[in-house]
């Protein structure tokens, strides 16, 4: 038996050759923000390939947001914390829920951060203790109680924020802790 090769194992053959000599294909990280600061960019750039590996992590999406808004993107971290915050796991989905309301505190949009807080309060309180735990519920709860005063003073924070923080203290004052003084005594 006489073995026959024809134009299509020639063809089959230098597919499959150039297939075992090419190199395996990489897909490198890399920034879609290029900003000034090089740290902050690489930090963005493993933050989004950490939330591309892990989606339902919304730790990794309220880092994130946070590095996000700290580089000046903050369109770009609220759609990162919102869109996380859809398809996270309940325990965590307060942490990306926070971060959008953070990132609208940042740009002194006070109603929207007022929802979003809102918002984080009743994840926080569907995650449970184990997820969210009591004095963290009870720093969200002092959040949005802030913001709630300072939206219901109706002061303007772009114009006037001192009397926004003014508002703010009146309704929630502010506790101050110093370490006792050394007292002299006369002998």
């Amino acid at each position: 038996m006489a073995l026959r090769v024809g134009l299509l194992d020639i063809g089959a053959f230098g597919v499959v050759l150039v297939a075992i000599l090419l190199p395996p294909p990489r897909r490198p990280v890399e920034p879609a923000y290029l900003g000034e600061d090089p740290a902050l960019t690489r930090t963005i750039a493993l933050l989004q390939a950490d939330v591309a590996r892990d989606p339902a992590d919304c730790a990794l999406a309220e880092e994130l947001a946070s590095a996000l808004s700290d580089a000046g993107q903050t369109d770009w971290a609220i759609r990162a914390g919102a869109t996380a915050a859809a398809r996270c796991a309940p325990a965590t989905r307060w942490r990306a829920l926070l971060a959008v309301s953070a990132v609208h505190t940042d740009r002194l949009e006070m109603r929207p951060a007022l929802e979003w807080a809102e918002k984080t309060l009743a994840a926080c309180a569907e995650a449970g203790a184990a997820g969210c735990p009591p004095h963290q519920r009870v720093r969200l709860e002092v959040y949005r109680d802030a913001l709630a005063a300072g939206v219901a003073s109706g002061i303007d924070p772009r114009t006037d924020p001192k009397g926004f923080d003014e508002a703010i203290r009146r309704k929630i004052p502010t506790v101050r802790w110093r370490p006792p003084r050394e007292r002299k005594h006369p002998k």
